[in-house]
């Protein structure tokens, strides 16, 4: 039977890793600030403080990410911020390449660490994004996505214009339930013309199917990308923890920064 005295407190391991990494990186390298990124303002610092060096447990990890990886410290793989810090400089450049070039981009998010920051962007900057469940064929079987989204456009475009005055207040119920399912899947695609030719994605393992279709067609295709995950379909890896709310909601931000600078003013 076990006495008080050889019952241990349990550590955060999280906090004794942060407070050890910091610790190493000024001994190894002399600095904590790394590269000065030419998009965005993120610093190797910032992000440290974020959390974004936390990879998964080292028995998790995929080889394929060893080149973004720092070392493992105490069975955690921890990731090189200097990398993380110019893949989303990279990253910034490519998409305010394309936004410029009118390309149609995607912001893909769907888990709660990411959400309000796409749909936050989405709203600021016009660009197409997915913040709930990613449906098969976006990118792939864009005519039968296309079908759907101008349903639910006409129907959206009736209701205001008064023809849904003829039906009974049950049938209107009902078609309001119709458009609300249709406006939550894809209102944040509505104003796309054709599939995505660039995708940005937050967890390239759980939005795998959006990886494969975005390959698949020839996307360029960016992507935050964890230590457990594959990157080889991934033409920008981003390589961080995916599920640090504030670390992936300041990079979506940065992101999203050089697609407001690149923005066309609106006609009155």
């Amino acid at each position: 039977m076990a006495t008080k005295k050889q019952v241990e407190p349990v550590k955060d391991t999280k906090k004794v890793l942060k407070k050890e990494t910091v610790k190493v990186m000024k001994k190894v390298s002399g600095k904590t600030v790394g590269p000065k990124p030419k998009f965005h303002d993120l610093s190797m610092e910032t992000l440290l403080e974020m959390g974004a060096h936390f990879g998964h447990q080292s028995r998790r990890w995929n080889p394929k990410m060893e080149k973004y990886l720092w070392r493992n410290q105490k069975g955690v793989s921890v990731f090189d911020l200097e990398k993380t810090v110019v893949a989303v400089d990279k990253a910034c450049e490519a998409l305010s390449k394309a936004f410029k070039e009118e390309k149609r981009i995607i912001f893909l998010g769907t888990k709660r660490q990411a959400k309000e920051a796409i749909e936050k962007v989405g709203a600021e900057t016009g660009v197409a994004y997915v913040s709930e469940r990613w449906l098969g064929g976006t990118i792939t079987n864009w005519e039968q996505m296309s079908k759907r989204i101008k349903r639910m456009i006409k129907m959206e475009e009736d209701k205001a214009s008064g023809a849904w005055d003829k039906y009974t207040k049950k049938e209107q119920l009902l078609m309001d339930r119709e458009v609300a399912k249709l406006r939550k899947m894809f209102g944040g695609i509505s104003k796309l013309t054709n599939s995505a030719e660039v995708l940005f994605v937050v967890d390239v393992r759980k939005e795998r199917t959006a990886v494969r279709e975005a390959a698949r067609k020839g996307a360029l295709i960016i992507g935050i990308v964890d230590s457990n995950a594959n990157p080889d379909m991934i033409d920008i890896v981003i390589p961080m923890n995916d599920d640090s709310h504030q670390a992936v909601s300041a990079v979506i931000e940065a992101l999203g920064k050089v697609l407001k600078v690149n923005k066309k003013p609106t006609k009155s």
